[in-house]
């Protein structure tokens, strides 16, 4: 009886873990890499799992963080893949140079999507995608 129940505990245990299972960056891009104030860019990450296993993705540009409030993306629409996005122009103020946006994103639990490449950036530990403005 008690080979029964500890082999009860270790598959629940099992299962459970793999219904816990984060969902995990992919990819992040932007298009244009490269860009002048004015034009329009499309910011696109995609996860593992399910869309509705996330309950936010935003991301901050490294070089403006306190200066500007995060910028939040929203599920693609008409595509089964987990993808956020946003669509929008580059604003008039920004500088020309090279721009790290820190990507963040929770679970459905709240808890932060980290990428162990990205742990130690300050603002988004999900991911980093880089900008050039000319």
């Amino acid at each position: 009886m008690k080979r029964v129940w500890i082999a009860a505990f270790v598959i629940l245990t099992m299962v459970s873990l793999g219904v816990a299972k984060q969902p995990k960056l992919i990819k992040a891009t932007i298009e244009p890499a490269v860009a002048s104030v004015g034009d329009t860019v499309k910011v696109t990450v995609e996860f593992s799992g399910k869309a509705s296993d996330i309950r936010e993705v935003s991301f901050l540009p490294r070089e403006y963080a306190y200066e500007v409030s995060p910028y939040y993306m929203t599920k693609a629409e008409k595509t089964k893949k987990n993808v956020w996005v946003l669509i929008g122009p580059i604003p008039y103020e920004a500088e020309p140079g090279i721009y790290h946006l820190e990507i963040s994103a929770y679970d459905k639990n709240g808890k932060e999507i980290i990428t162990p490449k990205y742990k130690d950036q300050e603002f988004g530990r999900t991911g980093l995608i880089k900008l050039e403005i000319k």
